[in-house]
């Protein structure tokens, strides 16, 4: 399935929800010096998960830079505001057979809550707030839960650049990420709505 059908889809998703969905998409322009003859394009797509907008779907793709860093130009997910330091980022994945086997890598931030620490790895430039944020316990849960969803996800703080969602814009966000593809079928996005919007009512709103 093409991109430009994965944005139909996601308009038919969000019109049996309910809800907006707002797309964007850019061709790159080919020039007659060029080798490639073939149109690239940067795509983005959001729309809320809720009718008061404090939650929202986001796609985003660059085709044009994904030889420089993928991961960074292929995402999509379930984004919130969230109060962390604007400069500061947070990566949350599950701890895997590989993390357990090997005893000299690096272990990552703890939280001091054991049941949580064992069954995830957590990396951040600003401790201090990482350990503020996931201070509570019924959050810790939610995020256990939400990582279940699929092996490719992680939470993600302001890792990548949202910015073309008005409400997300200037702030911190937190995010069910997934970095590889884009999840465009209903069995893949309702646990992902329903799994941000348990999250949000555990998540101080962004204050940055």
């Amino acid at each position: 399935m093409s991109e430009k059908s994965n944005i139909q889809s996601l308009k038919e998703f969000a019109k049996s929800k309910n809800r907006s969905c707002h797309s964007q998409e850019y061709e790159y322009p080919l020039s007659p010096m060029m080798v490639r003859k073939f149109p690239k394009y940067k795509k983005q797509v959001y729309m809320p998960v809720n009718h008061q907008q404090s939650s929202h779907l986001v796609w985003f793709s660059d085709h044009y830079n994904m030889g420089k860093a993928a991961e960074l130009y292929v995402f999509c997910g379930a984004f919130i505001p969230v109060d962390f330091p604007t400069k500061a980022y947070l990566n949350i994945r599950s701890r895997n057979i590989l993390d357990r086997l090997n005893i000299f890598k690096k272990k990552g931030l703890k939280t001091g809550a054991h049941s949580f620490d064992s069954k995830v790895v957590i990396k951040t430039n600003h401790p201090q707030a990482a350990v503020k944020l996931l201070s509570k316990a019924r959050l810790q849960r939610e995020i256990i839960k939400a990582l279940k969803i699929d092996l490719a996800l992680s939470i993600s703080v302001n890792e990548v650049e949202v910015g073309f969602v008005p409400s997300l814009k200037g702030k911190s966000h937190l995010s069910i990420l997934n970095s590889q593809i884009w999840f465009t079928e209903k069995g893949d996005l309702d646990p992902l709505m329903n799994a941000i919007e348990e999250i949000q009512k555990y998540a101080a709103p962004s204050t940055h």
